[in-house]
C-alpha cells in the first residue's frame, strides 16, 4: 500500500471523496453485476451524495452515475487519499 493512501469500502467514503477501486467481492451475489456495470479494479470514482438516511449512496463512475445500497457497496474495496485534518 502506497504512503497517504488508504484503503476501505465504497460505502466508507464521504461526499465528494474520490477513490480507485482496488477489488469486487465476486463472491458477493451483486459482485458479477458491479463489474457488468463498469465498477472494476483500477476505475476512478467519486461519491456524489447519500441519500438522508444513509442508503443508498450515489457514485460518478466514468460516463455514468450510479446507485447502490449500503450493503452492496460494502463488497467494493477501495483506495482513497488520506484526508488530513484542517
Amino acid at each position: 500500500m502506497n504512503a497517504g493512501f488508504t484503503l476501505r469500502t465504497l460505502c466508507d467514503l464521504q461526499p465528494g471523496d474520490s477513490a480507485v477501486v482496488e477489488r469486487i467481492d465476486h463472491e458477493a451475489s451483486i459482485g458479477q453485476r458491479l463489474l457488468a456495470m463498469g465498477l472494476m479494479p483500477g476505475c476512478r470514482l467519486r461519491l456524489l451524495s447519500r441519500a438522508p438516511f444513509g442508503d443508498p449512496i450515489r457514485v460518478e463512475l466514468p460516463g455514468c452515475v450510479v446507485c447502490l445500497r449500503k450493503g452492496d457497496a460494502m463488497n467494493v474495496t477501495v483506495q482513497s487519499e488520506c484526508q488530513l485534518p484542517s
